[in-house]
């Protein structure tokens, strides 16, 4: 058998494609089952400078809920600060027979549509007392057809009767369309309404 070792420069130019370089330097012979020394020098110790630095951490407060803008569309200018609340589910504010009963009450206690704003329930049914109060910021509120407990009072108050709840002058009576066919309920909310200093 043939020993493969081979000094011909064209046969090894087969196996060797990269280009070689010798490069003149002493060679080191290394034994494989020795393990190199490691000469063991004294390290000083690491110098740690401890820092008392404090670090600050931010107090988050507690954020409040996000509140909604709420934004009502009434009728009026609301001039003196008087809410008139209705209730009428099949109009955006009131029916036209309505409107004229409404009309008639309002110019009986010398009031315009200057003076008020007309607001339907209906179409505000998320709407409370606080959320009321606060973008209409009224000192009488005349409700027809919205209970105390829909506008997320606890108090209830008597049909028809004027009452100060808060600095606010209140009256709960009656829906429009019923109202405008009772008589006894027209007297007792007349009588009541004559006390308004805005007659």
């Amino acid at each position: 058998m043939h020993s493969q070792l081979t000094h011909n420069e064209q046969a090894l130019r087969l196996f060797f494609t990269d280009d070689v370089y010798l490069v003149n330097e002493p060679v080191q012979q290394y034994d494989l089952q020795e393990k190199p020394s490691v000469e063991s020098k004294e390290k000083a110790p690491l110098k740690v400078e401890e820092q008392s630095a404090k670090i600050e951490v931010p107090v988050i407060a507690e954020t409040p809920a996000v509140t909604q803008a709420v934004n009502f569309v009434y009728l009026g200018k609301n001039q003196k600060n008087i809410l008139v609340l209705v209730n009428d589910a099949e109009n955006s504010v009131c029916s036209k027979e309505g409107m004229e009963f409404l009309t008639k009450i309002v110019g009986a206690v010398g009031l315009t549509s200057k003076d008020i704003a007309i607001l339907n329930f209906a179409r505000n049914a998320h709407a409370r007392y606080e959320s009321l109060k606060s973008f209409f910021g009224f000192r009488l509120l005349m409700s027809f057809g919205v209970s105390a407990s829909e506008l997320g009072l606890e108090k209830e108050f008597p049909l028809h009767d004027l009452e100060l709840y808060n600095d606010v002058e209140i009256i709960f009576t009656s829906n429009l369309h019923p109202l405008s066919s009772d008589l006894s309920a027209k007297k007792q909310l007349w009588g009541n309404l004559k006390q308004l200093k805005y007659v």
